[in-house]
């Protein structure tokens, strides 16, 4: 009886092992990998004494399209500046059509950082085309700062 345990453990672990190996052989995309991007929030404007000022953009959008008939999605990367404190964003997916128009558009949907030292933060937003569209684009639609501290105690 204690064999046949010790059989099973041993299978369940190597399905572990081996389940746990193939997901992490996937490869993690940077924004270079992707077809498509738009500066979303350009750099801030600081004054001539502020040290260090940077002159990367806040925001980037990085992303991909998969286009049916019914169905639009767009995944891809948000990319932030560190020094932004930017945590979160909604994002939307535009149809546009020929002459510049927005014909199609999803509600705002919010990405947040799962940690605040992290740059990266990927999405996925799908749309039903309505018709006529031409093209596509991932919009910033608005974002927010995390708290920061203030008042008497805060240092």
């Amino acid at each position: 009886m204690h064999k046949g345990w010790l059989q099973r453990f041993g299978v369940a672990a190597f399905l572990i092992f081996l389940l746990d190996g193939c997901a992490a052989s996937a490869p993690t995309l940077s924004p270079a990998d992707y077809p498509f991007h738009s500066v979303a929030l350009p750099p801030a404007e600081y004054p001539a004494a502020y040290p260090l000022p940077s002159v990367a953009p806040q925001i980037e959008l990085h992303w991909r399209l998969t286009v049916d008939s019914n169905r639009v999605q767009a995944d891809g990367l948000i990319e932030r500046q560190q020094e932004s404190h930017i945590k979160e964003v909604w994002l939307q997916l535009l149809g546009i059509d020929e002459t510049g128009r927005t014909v199609s558009f999803t509600p705002p949907i919010r990405f947040a950082w799962r940690s605040f030292s992290g740059a990266l933060e990927s999405f996925t937003i799908a749309l039903k085309p309505r018709g006529g569209e031409q093209r596509y684009e991932v919009r910033l639609h608005s974002f927010d700062f995390a708290p920061q501290l203030t008042g008497p105690g805060a240092r």
